[in-house]
């Protein structure tokens, strides 16, 4: 097994075991892992994970069902927050 298949597994067995994640309906499965690491990175799903954990630990109230949907609006958001949009100077028109 390659380092990179052995932090998805990781990963993949972290998210079982979560107490939000491991319950989501459909299920976070090795494949979805694999293509959320390949669409996302490694390191940037891994901290914004650790985010989404906190979040939801402070708002309790606010559980979902399908986190699948819920990690990937999340990311997302999260890309399309990083686009700068450069508008050209008017003197460069």
């Amino acid at each position: 097994m390659s380092n990179h298949a052995r932090q998805i597994q990781q990963l993949y067995e972290r998210l079982q075991k979560n107490e939000y994640f491991g319950k989501s309906r459909p299920p976070i499965d090795y494949e979805f892992v694999a293509l959320m690491v390949k669409t996302y990175g490694l390191n940037e799903l891994r901290m914004e994970l650790n985010k989404m954990l906190l979040w939801l630990k402070a708002n309790p109230n606010r559980t979902k069902k399908n986190y699948r949907k819920f990690i990937v609006n999340w990311m997302n958001r999260r890309q399309s927050n990083l686009h700068i949009h450069i508008s050209p100077r008017e003197d460069e028109e």
